[in-house]
């Protein structure tokens, strides 16, 4: 069963706060301190990997699928994500163009328009990141929130956003320090995604990985202009053809006026 685990995120929290190392933001920690301190850093990420275990329980078929994650993320919109175990897929954007890679060989190619197009795509758990950078998190409201030694576990639920509009609520494990290290989004269907962080480190622009990424994005960019530019053409060469069927029909029904020469 192919899951569509699309990104469409401008910064990772878990990153924002690992990444830009903050240490002891309070003993009681709230939401509010998270937000505060992720949006803050949001301008000093630049590039970044990271790797996670992703777990999707599907409510209906009583299955739990599981996978390993890792995701190299340039700002503002390009990454890579790739997951293998129960889900194998490699997905290549630029922010308009999806390029999803099945098992090594199935490949299929999306254009992203639009908010409500984008959710039909789109990982859950990296809306919800992605609204961390544009304040949308700010409209979650907070349900209930419980401290256990250095840990603090808070459920939110989302507003009536489209991008949000599949999710019914988010709990949030996140430490002392500040660093989240387990997202669990409940869906209104019943099914549960749930992100445990294990790794993360900071890239420079020039970093080999950033620059493979970047080559590979190009590429698909050019592939893409290509393609409809064949297309283009092939409709355009349809159209003459077509014209000179009328044409051609027209003159056989057409008087002739001048005499044919000698």
């Amino acid at each position: 069963m192919r899951i569509l685990l699309i990104i469409a995120c401008t910064l990772s929290v878990a990153i924002l706060l690992n990444g830009c190392g903050s240490k002891h933001l309070t003993k009681n920690l709230e939401l509010g301190d998270v937000i505060n301190e992720a949006e803050k850093k949001s301008s000093l990420i630049k590039q970044f990997r990271t790797e996670f275990v992703k777990t999707r329980r599907n409510s209906v078929f009583n299955r739990e699928m599981k996978a390993k994650g890792v995701l190299l993320f340039q700002k503002p919109n390009k990454f890579q994500l790739t997951l293998t175990g129960d889900i194998n897929v490699e997905i290549l954007s630029n922010g308009k163009i999806i390029t999803m890679t099945h098992d090594g060989s199935d490949v299929e190619v999306f254009k992203i328009h639009g908010e409500r197009d984008l959710s039909k795509f789109a990982d859950p758990l990296m809306l919800l990141i992605q609204s961390v950078g544009n304040g949308s998190l700010r409209k979650f409201s907070v349900m209930k929130s419980e401290q256990h030694d250095d840990v603090l576990t808070t459920e939110i639920v989302p507003s009536n956003q489209n991008e949000f509009e599949r999710i019914q609520s988010v709990n949030l494990a996140i430490m002392e320090s500040g660093e989240i290290k387990k997202v669990a989004i409940k869906f209104k269907n019943g099914d549960v995604d749930e992100t445990e962080f294990a790794s993360w480190s900071l890239l420079a622009q020039d970093d080999p990985q950033i620059l493979s990424l970047n080559q590979r994005l190009n590429q698909i960019s050019e592939n893409q202009r290509y393609e409809a530019q064949d297309i283009k053409g092939r409709e355009n060469q349809e159209e003459d053809e077509d014209k000179g069927v009328v044409d051609s029909s027209l003159a056989q029904r057409m008087p002739t006026y001048f005499p044919e020469g000698n």
